[in-house]
Protein backbone atom coordinates (compact mmCIF):
# COMPACT_ATOMS: atom_id res chain seq x y z
CA UNK A 1 0.00 0.00 0.00
CA UNK A 2 1.53 3.17 -1.11
CA UNK A 3 1.63 6.23 1.36
CA UNK A 4 -1.27 7.94 -0.94
CA UNK A 5 -3.72 4.78 -0.16
CA UNK A 6 -3.41 5.10 3.91
CA UNK A 7 -6.07 5.71 5.82
CA UNK A 8 -5.26 7.61 8.98
CA UNK A 9 -7.70 7.31 12.34
CA UNK A 10 -7.46 10.00 14.99
CA UNK A 11 -8.11 8.30 18.97
CA UNK A 12 -12.45 9.77 18.43
CA UNK A 13 -12.42 7.60 15.29
CA UNK A 14 -10.44 4.41 17.02
CA UNK A 15 -12.94 4.53 19.92
CA UNK A 16 -16.49 4.88 17.59
CA UNK A 17 -14.86 1.44 15.92
CA UNK A 18 -14.13 -0.03 18.83
CA UNK A 19 -17.22 1.38 21.42
CA UNK A 20 -14.73 1.91 24.02
CA UNK A 21 -14.23 5.36 25.61
CA UNK A 22 -11.36 7.84 24.56
CA UNK A 23 -9.77 7.64 28.03
CA UNK A 24 -10.04 3.84 28.20
CA UNK A 25 -7.85 3.99 24.62
CA UNK A 26 -5.50 6.26 25.93
CA UNK A 27 -5.57 4.23 29.44
CA UNK A 28 -4.41 1.47 27.62
CA UNK A 29 -1.92 3.29 25.57
CA UNK A 30 -0.11 4.76 28.02
CA UNK A 31 0.15 1.59 29.99
CA UNK A 32 1.60 -0.64 27.28
CA UNK A 33 -1.67 -2.91 26.66
CA UNK A 34 -2.35 -4.28 23.84
CA UNK A 35 -3.50 -1.76 21.04
CA UNK A 36 -2.89 -1.68 17.69
CA UNK A 37 0.65 0.69 16.70
CA UNK A 38 -0.10 4.20 17.15
CA UNK A 39 1.79 7.13 15.29
CA UNK A 40 2.03 10.46 17.47
CA UNK A 41 2.07 13.54 14.82
CA UNK A 42 2.56 16.61 16.27
CA UNK A 43 0.03 16.47 19.29
CA UNK A 44 -1.94 13.84 17.78
CA UNK A 45 -2.22 10.16 18.08
CA UNK A 46 -2.91 8.58 14.96
CA UNK A 47 -3.61 5.11 13.83
CA UNK A 48 -3.76 3.06 10.38
CA UNK A 49 -7.19 2.01 9.53
CA UNK A 50 -6.04 -1.37 7.99
CA UNK A 51 -3.76 -1.71 10.95
CA UNK A 52 -6.80 -1.36 13.50
CA UNK A 53 -9.18 -3.55 11.03
CA UNK A 54 -6.58 -6.45 11.46
CA UNK A 55 -6.02 -5.94 15.03
CA UNK A 56 -9.57 -5.69 15.50
CA UNK A 57 -10.21 -8.90 13.78
CA UNK A 58 -7.36 -11.11 15.95
CA UNK A 59 -9.70 -10.53 18.95
CA UNK A 60 -12.65 -12.28 17.06
CA UNK A 61 -13.70 -15.36 18.70
CA UNK A 62 -15.78 -17.77 18.21
CA UNK A 63 -18.89 -18.53 21.09
CA UNK A 64 -18.21 -21.54 23.08
CA UNK A 65 -21.75 -23.01 21.94
CA UNK A 66 -20.48 -23.04 18.26
CA UNK A 67 -16.90 -24.43 20.04
CA UNK A 68 -19.09 -27.45 21.69
CA UNK A 69 -21.39 -27.96 18.32
CA UNK A 70 -18.22 -28.27 16.50
CA UNK A 71 -16.46 -30.80 19.06
CA UNK A 72 -20.06 -32.67 18.81
CA UNK A 73 -19.66 -32.95 15.24
CA UNK A 74 -16.26 -34.16 15.13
Amino acid sequence: MSQEETVWIDTDDFAALTGWAKSTIEGKRSRGEDLPPCYPVGRRILYKLSEVNSWIESKRRVPSSVQLAQRAEA
